[in-house]
């Protein structure tokens, strides 16, 4: 008995691969056409490797097959074909669709320094004490402290201040150089 409902699945997968081919690689018109549910097809796909390979080898068919027409259309000299190509296949010769986006006369969008619902954004925190406090105001930590997952690991809080002023850049050029490094 084994052997034959083996076999009947076998004809099954075959009729399902044909089905398949015969409505370019749409999944649910084949699984229809074969009487069966999609999970039995994934349960195919993922217990037969053969199946598996031949799904993929019919998906490769129509990708060639679409390859082909594609490149029929841009011989044809099809505007459509040819930009759907370039966008594609020529990027490092610059055919990129780009959207640029401008305010009013193409000037510059206004940034609104807001959050939705017209809430200011707060100053940015200048100590990693500030940080904390606006992350408790914020419902990210607790009076307790951060709210932690399982396997996170703490530091310990330290008050480090922002410098207001940055340091000179230091010249790398040799002709300009003040001190000697040697």
């Amino acid at each position: 008995m084994g052997i034959t409902t083996t076999l009947a699945q076998l004809e099954r997968k075959q009729l399902f691969l044909m089905i398949l081919e015969q409505q370019m690689g749409n999944i649910t018109n084949t699984c229809a056409g074969v009487n069966i549910g999609r999970q039995t097809y994934y349960d195919w796909v993922k217990d037969d490797p053969n199946f598996a390979l031949a799904v993929k080898f019919l998906r490769e068919g129509l990708i060639d097959l679409a390859e082909s027409r594609l490149l029929e259309n841009v011989h044809k000299s099809d505007q459509r074909a040819i930009e759907f190509f370039l966008e594609r296949q020529a990027k490092h010769r610059g055919y990129v669709k780009r959207t640029e986006h401008s305010g009013p006369d193409g000037d510059a969008i206004p940034l609104d320094h807001r959050l939705q619902g017209g809430v200011p954004f707060p100053p940015k925190p200048q100590t990693m004490t500030e940080w904390a406090d606006m992350a408790r105001e914020a419902g990210v930590v607790g009076e307790e402290g951060p709210r932690l997952n399982p396997g996170d690991q703490l530091m310990a809080p330290i008050d480090i201040p922002v410098p207001e002023k940055q340091p000179e850049p230091v010249s790398l050029d040799p002709d300009n150089a003040t001190e000697d490094l040697d």
